[in-house]
């Protein structure tokens, strides 16, 4: 179902005057809208005095400024009540709702699985028991995981590391031995598939 999205808050006053000159404009013998609440004579009328209030408060001064808001306040008002009006008659329907020149909410993207990431390369490190890994990153994934294996199809276990970019340096491996690792990345909908299996000699 489809929301009404005003926009109309984060308007300059002269925009919101527009905004609601306009939509008064479209709803008038829309027949999707026979009874709106408020009345758009209503509307066009604090529009009308907003735009007054607005002209007159040019020079700054604190009551004729106060006025001003006063009349912006109201009118933000009965636009919130007419746009509730406009969500309750058109029962969610995107194309009544913009024909009373109010925009549709667009719809929130539910978070994706994650892919399993791609591309894994085990370097040999610089010192003993270490192997770097290195792999294309994961678009909006949190972190990543890691798993070693002697033969690379069995016996997969749990490395307590954890990495926010696109490689790690693991340490503390047995020294001078060929390992299978492979990485999955973490995000909000949880882990991903482990990559490929990696061959890599540990220093």
């Amino acid at each position: 179902m489809s929301q009404v999205k005003l926009g109309f808050y984060a308007l300059s006053i002269p925009d919101k005057i527009l905004k609601a000159r306009n939509i008064v404009t479209l709803m008038t013998g829309n027949a999707a809208f026979t009874t709106p609440n408020p009345a758009l004579a209503t509307v066009t009328t604090a529009a009308n005095e907003l735009e007054t209030a607005f002209n007159d408060a040019a020079d700054g001064g604190r009551t004729k400024t106060a006025i001003r808001d006063s009349k912006e306040a109201e009118l933000d008002a009965l636009m919130a009540q007419l746009s509730a009006y406009v969500q309750e008659i058109s029962e969610g329907d995107a194309l009544i709702i913009l024909s009373s020149g109010m925009e549709v909410r667009a719809e929130k993207t539910p978070p994706q699985d994650l892919p399993a990431p791609q591309g894994l390369e085990a370097i040999t490190g610089d010192n003993e028991g270490e192997i770097v890994l290195r792999w294309k990153r994961v678009d909006k994934s949190k972190a990543y995981l890691f798993q070693k294996s002697a033969d690379g199809a069995t016996g997969w276990e749990n490395i307590i590391t954890t990495s926010t970019k696109a490689k790690a340096l693991l340490s503390g491996l047995p020294t001078a031995t060929k390992m299978w690792f492979r990485v999955c990345a973490v995000g909000s909908r949880g882990n991903s598939p482990w990559s490929d299996a990696c061959r890599g000699l540990v220093a």
